[in-house]
């Protein structure tokens, strides 16, 4: 009798240890495997799904902002190269204005002097030309500065065309 009880206790204690359930249906063994196939496995592939769906919604958004990066390159780039030839056009003003008051005649001592300060002038706005140029280069993917520099060549513009209308008064 104790045999029996033995031989019918053992089956059910072997079940009971492989009956481990766990959500995976590849461990647990076959009560276990059983058990996954039930909701729960569907629960995991829709997590897996939902997982899915926020990556493809990052991947979107990140393809979104590196378009969005490329189109402000581009623009930048443009200003910055729109910027460069004005800036290349005012120093070829300034040397043509130089040039204009070296052959200038000043048969007056005022007139000398109007030349001298003109000169002078030419000479500190060709610096500051320079400067420009050499702040522009270094300035190609930066908004805040391209804007400063875009009114530095406006004002360094408006200070040559200045310069120029002085020049003419001194010929006259």
């Amino acid at each position: 009798m104790m045999n029996t009880k033995l031989l019918l206790l053992t089956p059910a204690l072997l079940l009971s240890a492989c009956a481990t359930p766990t959500d995976d249906p590849t461990k647990g063994g076959l009560l276990g495997g059983i058990h996954g196939l039930g909701g729960a496995y569907d629960q995991r592939i829709e997590a897996r799904e939902r997982n899915l769906d926020a990556l493809k919604q990052a991947q979107k958004n990140t393809q979104d902002q590196q378009q969005d990066l490329r189109q402000e390159h581009t623009r930048t780039k443009t200003e910055h190269d729109i910027l460069n030839k004005k800036v290349t056009t005012l120093t070829t003003s300034i040397n043509k204005l130089e040039a204009s008051i070296k052959k200038t005649k000043a048969n007056t001592a005022k007139k000398q002097q109007q030349k001298a300060k003109l000169s002078k002038r030419a000479t500190q706005l060709r610096g500051e030309a320079k400067a420009l140029k050499v702040s522009l280069s270094a300035a190609q993917n930066n908004d805040q500065e391209l804007a400063r520099l875009r009114s530095e060549e406006a004002r360094l513009s408006k200070e040559i065309k200045a310069l120029q209308e002085d020049m003419y008064l001194l010929e006259l």
